[in-house]
């Protein structure tokens, strides 16, 4: 058997090198999100911070990607407004034209492009 002999330089510089390696695979595996600190004895996140998980938040409710203060429907409320983060809203429909509306519309285009396929024709 062969003894090997190291000096403490050398010794030291393994050590650093395993305990900066595990930390960077720790964090790579883990996740690294500036956001959020990786510590397991991190505090809950307020209502209208960004999460993954419901055990994230303090309320408990992750919707939309932001700790939210109760559950949303996902359909006619959100939970990531801009200016609302963190409270349930409700999200106003597109507007939409009533039968007649679409059928004068739909009338006024019609107009537009046959005026404009005679204008591209030269006739008058």
């Amino acid at each position: 058997m062969r003894i090997i002999s190291l000096s403490v330089k050398e010794v030291a510089a393994v050590v650093a090198a395993i305990l900066v390696n595990a930390f960077v695979l720790s964090q790579l595996v883990g996740g690294v999100m500036a956001d959020r600190p990786s510590s397991a004895f991190a505090q809950p996140y307020d209502d209208g911070q960004a999460c993954v998980d419901p055990g994230e938040c303090t309320s408990g409710f992750c919707e939309q990607g932001v700790c939210c203060n109760e559950a949303c429907n996902g359909t006619t409320e959100t939970c990531n407004q801009p200016g609302s983060l963190g409270q349930c809203s409700e999200v106003l429909p597109a507007p939409s034209l009533s039968w007649a509306g679409q059928f004068l519309s739909a009338t006024l285009l019609t107009l537009l492009g046959w005026f404009g396929l005679r204008r591209m024709r030269g006739t008058h």
